[in-house]
């Protein structure tokens, strides 16, 4: 694979997002990548706990605002998006337990990613960012979903609606991540090892479990596609994003600064 790594050591799989260059930015190609991985991982019955994780300097800043064909109407982009739900759905839905190891950013899209694993592990340099308003986008990768069952409506509203950026101290506080460490990869390695010993099929349905005492994501996933090809063709994200588009390095601002950043 050309944007995701993958091995496995001692029942773990290990996935790695692997465009440092881009930040580990979600391109079409990183996705669908994604979501093969993930149902690989699935299948294999000596795989049993699965890390989630960026090649330095990152985790992953987000969608790929470069990636986004030029011209396209709503429709062409909420068929595109559907790729990423998809990804985000097989990750979600996994039998296997998931742990997220965030060094780094994780921004928009990106920390969607980290959101949908079980339990997330955030090093020193890991920043928790969700800009997706100030880009004229709503919430992708079921952030808003996510984020609620976290921390609670109130924290996910003020999360959202102020798209600023949190630091890995804040983000355990609010209960977005399970542990901080120094080695965030070493910590999450370690959890994954500790979940290989327990019985898959009773991690299965404990998983299912969890899943069934909040609404399905089905709905949800129909109804994100659809909102993002309709803000991704406006005009307001057009002039949000034109620079980042053009080329320009995306730029994370320190922890509590709700300016504007890429990363849908």
């Amino acid at each position: 694979m050309e944007t995701v790594s993958y091995e496995v050591d001692g029942g773990v799989g290990v996935v790695t997002l692997d465009r440092p260059d881009a930040r580990n930015a979600l391109s079409s190609r990183m996705v669908a990548e994604l979501a093969a991985t993930f149902r690989d991982a699935a299948a294999d019955a000596a795989v049993r706990a699965l890390v989630l994780t960026g090649r330095p300097p990152a985790f992953c800043a987000g969608g790929d605002l470069r990636d986004l064909p030029d011209g396209a109407d709503s429709e062409a982009l909420a068929r595109r998006h559907e790729a990423f739900v998809d990804a985000a759905t097989a990750l979600y839905e996994l039998d296997l337990p998931t742990v997220a190891a965030v060094d780094g950013p994780a921004i928009g899209a990106g920390c969607s990613l980290a959101m949908l694993c079980d339990i997330a592990v955030a090093g020193p340099g890991a920043r928790f960012g969700f800009g997706f308003l100030p880009l004229a986008l709503p919430p992708d990768l079921f952030a808003a979903a996510m984020l609620q069952r976290r921390t609670g409506a109130t924290v996910a509203t003020e999360l959202l609606l102020s798209g600023r950026t949190v630091s890995a101290e804040e983000a355990r506080s609010l209960r977005l991540v399970a542990f901080t460490a120094d080695d965030a990869l070493g910590e999450a390695l370690t959890q994954a090892r500790r979940l290989t010993t327990l019985p898959p099929f009773a991690v299965a349905q404990a998983k299912a479990m969890l899943r069934a005492a909040w609404p399905p994501l089905q709905a949800a996933g129909a109804h994100e596609a659809s909102a993002v090809g309709i803000a991704a063709s406006s005009d307001a994200f057009l002039a949000a994003t034109q620079r980042y588009r053009d080329g320009a390095a995306p730029t994370i601002r320190p922890a509590g600064n709700p300016a504007p950043r890429p990363g849908g």
